[in-house]
C-alpha cells in the first residue's frame, strides 16, 4: 500500500491544470528561444484616417453646414465684401509684424478694413466673430474703437487662405476664436443676443435665429462678386438672366451672355475704370485697360455651370493678352470667376497676373466642379505667385 507521503511526492499529471501548465511553459521556451516578441505591424495613421472616413462631398452636405462657405463681413444683415486676401478693398494698408524669430509677417488691422469697405466706424454697435462650431466672439462697438489699432487679422498662408483673427491682451471678449468663419456688424439695427450654451443668436423673443441676423437668404455672396474701388456692388444670383444678355452666337444648349452686359445691368462701366481685373481664387486671371476692354468687351462672355452656385465661368476670347502668353497649350480659355475688381478712382492691385495655363492645368474647365473654398478645403490656394508665401502658423 503507497504511503501519504509517496502520494504527495508523486501528484497526478493527466489532469486539466497540470495540462495548462506544461502548454505555458512550451510558450514561454519557444518564446525565449524566439528572441524578443516582436511589435504588431502598425498602419500609418494617414490610413487608417481614409478607411474611417467618409469621402468629402460638400455638394451634398446640408445647406446649414454650407452657409459660410467664405468668410463674408455684413453690417445690419447687408454683406458688404469677402475677408480674402485678394477682395481687400485696395486702399487697406498693409501692416508688418517682427516676431520673435525674426520674420515679418502681414497683418491688416479691422477697423482699417471697415474703414476702407465704407463702414462707419465710430457708430458700430457691436462686432460679432463668428468662428467654427457656431461659436461666436462678441464685441461692443466701443472696445472695438478702443482696440483699433491693435485688433488685426491674417490669412493661413500669409497671402492667401483662410482669415483668422489676433486678440491683442486684456481686449473684452466673452471667448475668442481663431479662424473667421464670418463677421457681422451693427450699426443701425439693434444687436442680437448669443447664448454659448447652446451656440444660438436671439432677438427680445428668445427664438433661435437661422442663418445670418436680418439678412436676406439670396444675399449670400455665393455668386461672382463685382467691387469698385473696394465697395462691393453686386454679386451673381441663382437666377435665371434675360435672354438680352445673350451673345449673338449662343447656343441654346449652352447659352453664353455677355459679361459687359451683366455688369451694365449692375450700374458698372469698365470702360470708365483704368484697371479691371478678373479674379479665380486669389489668383488674377487677366488684367484689361481701358484699351483692352474696349476692344473685349463685345466678346467676353460666360455661361453658368451646373452647382456653380452663381459663379460664372468666364468663356476668354484667343486674342486675350493671357490666352495669347499661355500658347498652343490652353485650348479652352475658359475659367471660374470668383471676384471682379474694378479700379475707377484709387490705384490699382499690383498682384502680377498668374500665367494661365497654369491656371487652366489646375482646374480644368467646363468641368462642373464647385471650385469654391468649400471644395477646395478652404485653403483658398492658387496657383503663381499665391504659393510663394510662408506660414507663420507656428508663431
Amino acid at each position: 500500500m503507497m504511503s501519504p507521503l509517496t502520494m504527495r511526492a508523486n501528484p497526478r499529471t493527466t489532469g486539466f491544470f497540470p495540462r495548462v501548465s506544461l502548454l505555458i511553459a512550451a510558450i514561454g521556451l519557444a518564446s525565449a528561444c524566439a528572441g524578443p516578441p516582436r511589435p504588431p505591424p502598425v498602419k500609418r495613421v494617414r490610413a487608417l484616417l481614409s478607411e474611417r472616413l467618409p469621402p468629402f462631398a460638400p455638394d451634398k452636405l446640408p445647406e446649414q453646414k454650407r452657409r459660410f462657405r467664405e468668410a463674408a463681413v455684413y453690417v445690419d444683415g447687408k454683406p458688404i465684401g469677402v475677408l480674402k486676401h485678394s477682395e481687400l478693398p485696395p486702399t487697406l494698408p498693409l501692416r508688418k509684424l517682427r516676431l520673435a524669430d525674426g520674420r515679418e509677417v502681414p497683418r491688416w488691422r479691422f477697423s482699417e478694413y471697415l474703414t476702407a469697405a465704407g463702414v462707419p466706424l465710430d457708430r458700430v454697435r457691436a462686432a460679432h466673430f463668428l468662428g467654427g462650431r457656431d461659436r461666436a466672439a462678441i464685441l461692443a462697438g466701443d472696445e472695438l474703437r478702443k482696440q483699433k489699432d491693435t485688433l488685426v487679422f491674417s490669412f493661413t498662408r500669409g497671402y492667401a487662405g483662410k482669415p483668422r483673427v489676433h486678440w491683442p491682451p486684456g481686449i473684452v471678449i466673452n471667448t475668442s476664436i481663431d479662424t473667421i468663419v464670418a463677421v457681422t456688424l451693427y450699426v443701425d439695427k439693434e444687436p442680437p443676443t448669443y447664448k454659448s450654451s447652446d451656440h444660438s443668436f436671439s432677438f427680445a423673443d428668445g427664438k433661435p435665429i437661422e442663418g445670418v441676423p436680418y439678412a436676406l437668404p439670396e444675399e449670400a455672396l455665393k455668386g461672382t462678386r463685382v467691387y469698385v474701388d473696394g465697395a462691393l456692388v453686386s454679386a451673381m444670383k441663382r437666377k435665371t438672366l434675360p435672354n438680352s444678355m445673350l451673345i449673338a452666337d449662343s447656343d441654346d444648349a449652352a447659352p453664353r451672355f455677355s459679361l459687359d452686359a451683366w455688369l451694365t445691368s449692375a450700374g458698372v462701366d469698365p470702360a470708365a475704370a483704368h484697371a479691371t481685373d478678373l479674379l479665380s481664387g486669389e489668383d488674377v486671371i487677366t488684367r484689361l485697360g481701358p484699351k483692352e476692354w474696349a476692344a473685349e468687351r463685345k466678346t467676353l462672355s460666360f455661361s453658368l455651370p451646373r452647382r456653380s452656385q452663381g459663379r460664372i465661368l468666364l468663356h476668354l476670347p484667343k486674342d486675350d493678352a493671357a490666352v495669347v502668353a499661355a500658347g498652343p497649350a490652353v485650348t479652352d480659355p475658359s475659367l471660374r470667376v470668383s471676384a471682379i475688381m474694378i479700379y475707377k478712382n484709387v490705384t490699382a492691385s499690383k498682384q502680377p497676373v498668374a500665367p494661365l495655363a497654369e491656371l487652366v492645368a489646375a482646374e480644368p474647365p467646363g468641368s462642373g466642379k464647385d471650385q469654391d473654398d468649400a471644395a477646395t478645403g478652404g485653403n483658398g490656394q492658387g496657383s503663381g505667385a499665391a504659393r510663394d508665401v510662408h506660414n507663420d502658423d507656428n508663431e
